[in-house]
């Protein structure tokens, strides 16, 4: 009876086990799927996901599954926050995980950084254009005016030149 207690238990292991591992290539296949239709129409090439993109495109949270799922993909040795099975101790884990947040949170911060600094850039250029836009619209009206002011002063001429040859 035991050992038929033994079995029963190994194959509901065995049965997780299966379960999760279709969930997991499930859960993967989707994600491709959805990497590739983000891709849009890339005419006759052929399509091609690497681990690397996915982990890229996917870098706002941390999951040890995800990567170890990642991990055997052709690629995932280029990328640049991939944690190999060799550091992935307990005690390294959950260290490498935090500093894995850790940098997220920092380039996180450098990018909104930059992107303050270029929309200050692009206000002041901004800025420039339109008082220059100004200046030059009040020139075209100064101009203009002077005419309008130097053609009434003729006509005026005109009129008391007209005025007095009638007088006299």
């Amino acid at each position: 009876q035991r050992t038929t207690k033994n079995t029963d238990s190994s194959s509901s292991k065995d049965k997780d086990n299966n379960n999760t591992y279709a969930q997991e290539t499930l859960w993967l296949s989707q994600v491709v799927r959805k990497e590739k239709l983000k891709m849009g129409s890339t005419g006759p090439r052929k399509k091609i996901v690497t681990a690397t993109d996915l982990l890229e495109r996917n870098n706002t949270f941390f999951d040890g599954d995800i990567e170890a799922l990642l991990e055997g993909l052709p690629g995932s040795e280029f990328c640049e926050q991939y944690i190999f099975q060799a550091s992935r101790v307990h005690g390294a884990a959950s260290m490498m995980s935090q500093q894995w947040i850790h940098e997220a949170k920092l380039r996180q911060e450098r990018m909104a950084e930059r992107a303050k600094k270029k929309a200050g850039q692009v206000a002041k250029i901004k800025s420039d254009q339109q008082r220059k836009k100004e200046q030059k619209r009040k020139a075209r009206d100064d101009e203009r005016d002077a005419r309008k002011k130097q053609k009434q002063e003729e006509l005026d001429d005109k009129k008391k030149a007209r005025a007095e040859e009638r007088m006299a």
